[in-house]
């Protein structure tokens, strides 16, 4: 999709839908539109195209379980569960179980996986990341 001279809501819509597990939730619309907007911005696209191609081409660069390992903070890892357009249903399981062994990496770190839901648990799932998160808060303050 970042490889088209111009993007349509209707590009947007169906590249934002992937995101979710229900590509017809309610907030697809809405955050389209902050998407395109967003790549219309000056640079804005070609610096997000760019980006995508080192990472197809170079993977992801990732921190050291040493580093990560240095981490005194609360932390609080929320996932959704079920991300089906972005890989294969044979991967799931190992990414999950990455962000699961991120909890054992980091000290103070809890792990929440939430079902039915895809790459962006704050939106799809807000009710739930929101209490999460707010209880996460709680805690850490203490």
């Amino acid at each position: 999709m970042l490889s088209k001279p111009e993007l349509s809501l209707s590009d947007m819509n169906k590249a934002t839908g992937d995101f979710f597990y229900n590509s017809q939730h309610q907030r697809v619309p809405e955050v389209s539109a902050m998407r395109l907007e967003d790549l219309r911005r000056p640079g804005v696209q070609e610096r997000e195209r760019a980006a995508a191609f080192r990472q197809i081409q170079g993977g992801r660069q990732n921190n050291a379980a040493s580093d990560l390992a240095t981490i005194a903070a609360p932390t609080c890892l929320i996932h959704g569960r079920d991300e089906r357009y972005f890989f294969a249903a044979a991967e799931a399981p190992i990414l999950i179980e990455a962000a699961v062994k991120m909890s054992f990496v980091v000290p103070n770190a809890n792990c929440f996986l939430l079902a039915q839901c895809g790459h962006w648990p704050q939106i799809e799932k807000s009710d739930m990341f929101n209490a999460l998160s707010l209880e996460f808060l709680k805690q850490a303050g203490r």
